[in-house]
């Protein structure tokens, strides 16, 4: 069998005469047009670049074309998602090729190979690197693939005999027994405080010295005072005082508008925000849509505050009132009253167009929104933070005097873990549970003693 032709493909640094080849939407989907079998195995995915490579083959050609796709298996809320997604497609798929298959690989570790592989008429296209089967992949990111034309190696061949033994098929996949730390924090779901801060503090550009005169007088502007000197409150004055609190403090357990949140009962806190097992995710779901109910009508009044004539009059008399006290005390100051009345009426204009947007409206009353548990394993530090964070958190929890539900969970199933064990240890401990196998039904129920805690 003649060695195949090698060459080096990348998406950013292709050049050098013909050394680097590019790599690219085009070059794949090309190769798909002309390909009898299409095999994708790739760490993650996105349907949108699976269905670009299954759409390239010319519709009369797809009765001839096998297509087969494998990818790592997710867990938790993500394997929901990606069972529906990949069932879905998967279907579709099969009424127009000869032949279509999906299968999720879940062999403990990191199912992170990535390799497409596309049989021609007479030869045969092998693409193996560092791609993912996305659209980001050969489009945004800095990737580099080896080009093997030529027969399929029989290494690769052998590779994929093994991937299909422990490859299942999507249609049995059911829920797996978590055995790896990584697994169990799959299983989770993440709830983070929004990126979407209604903040309505008005810079007010003032100078160092004009700070310090405000630190030391007894003097008060409405809307300003010593301790926030530089911001403008523009809610003081119109009659929306207790409001006004809430918009300038939305990162607040428990503001005016809306009842308390905490995660602490069925969450672990991390670097990237509360860990929950998707099992009480509900549980979390419905306290959070309860408190944020109230914080989405406060922050409707304020937006009617907003369009108010009020606003605008009231800051133009604090911000002569400022000038007034600048000069008392022998300051300049950069920006004159005008050109600062000027500025607000342009801040409040982008916050009222702002609150217009009802995606952003919703973002902003929420007290935590959700997510999948980000997939950092590939990142050896960012995997490391993530974990330190856990177990940090488990730690803290394990010292406390009143054990919130979640330990209560983890010590039913590890009856090992004791009050006062430090990270090191749950971590040891919760491994060691891990190897007999955990599902969702080893989580005991959330039961009414908690409800209070939320």
């Amino acid at each position: 069998m003649p060695a195949p032709r090698l060459s080096c493909l990348s998406t950013q640094l292709s050049g050098g005469g013909a050394l680097i080849g590019a790599l690219d939407l085009e070059l794949v989907t090309s190769l798909a047009k002309t390909s009898t079998t299409i095999v994708i195995v790739s760490a993650f995915y996105d349907v949108g670049f699976l269905r670009l490579l299954a759409k390239a083959v010319p519709k009369e050609r797809r009765v001839k074309v096998t297509f087969e796709v494998f990818v790592h298996q997710a867990a938790g809320r993500r394997l929901r998602v990606q069972l529906k997604e990949l069932r879905s497609a998967l279907a579709q798929w099969r009424r127009v090729f000869r032949k279509a298959e999906v299968h999720l690989v879940s062999s403990g570790a990191l199912f992170h190979s990535k390799m497409l592989l596309f049989h021609r008429p007479k030869d045969a296209v092998v693409l193996l690197g560092s791609a993912n089967a996305t659209r980001a992949a050969f489009t945004e990111n800095e990737e580099m693939m080896l080009r093997l034309d030529g027969p399929v190696p029989s290494q690769i061949s052998a590779y994929l005999t093994q991937i299909r033994t422990v490859a299942h098929p999507i249609a049995k996949v059911a829920e797996p027994r978590i055995a790896t730390l990584v697994a169990f924090y799959r299983s989770g779901t993440m709830f983070y405080r929004p990126n979407v801060v209604a903040s309505f503090r008005f810079d007010l550009g003032l100078p160092k010295e004009m700070l310090k005169r405000f630190a030391n007088t007894p003097r008060l502007i409405p809307g300003i005072s010593a301790r926030a000197s530089n911001s403008y409150n523009p809610f003081v004055g119109i009659g929306q005082a207790e409001d006004a609190d809430f918009a300038l403090d939305l990162e607040g357990d428990e503001p005016k508008g809306g009842g308390k949140v905490s995660l602490r009962p069925y969450g672990v806190q991390t670097c990237y925000g509360w860990w929950v097992p998707s099992v009480y995710a509900a549980k979390v779901r419905a306290s959070v849509d309860k408190a944020s109910a109230g914080r989405m009508e406060v922050m409707e009044r304020i937006a009617g505050a907003l369009n108010g004539v009020a606003i605008l009059d009231e800051a133009a008399k604090r911000f002569a009132d400022l000038v007034t006290f600048a000069e008392e005390e022998g300051v300049d100051l950069p920006e004159a009253a005008g050109a600062r009345t000027q500025r607000f009426k342009s801040f409040i204009e982008r916050a009222r167009t702002r609150m217009k947007q009802q995606v952003w409206m919703d973002r902003a009353s929420k007290s935590y929104l959700e997510a999948n548990v980000p997939e950092v394993w590939a990142d050896p530090l960012s995997a490391e933070e993530f974990s330190d964070s856990f177990f940090g958190d488990l730690e803290y929890v394990a010292a406390g005097s009143s054990k919130p539900f979640l330990w209560k969970a983890l010590t039913k199933q590890i009856p090992a873990l004791l009050d006062g064990d430090d990270s090191s240890a749950i971590r040891r401990k919760l491994a060691a549970r891990l190897k007999k196998g955990w599902l969702d039904a080893d989580w005991i129920a959330a039961g009414k003693d908690s409800d209070t805690d939320l």
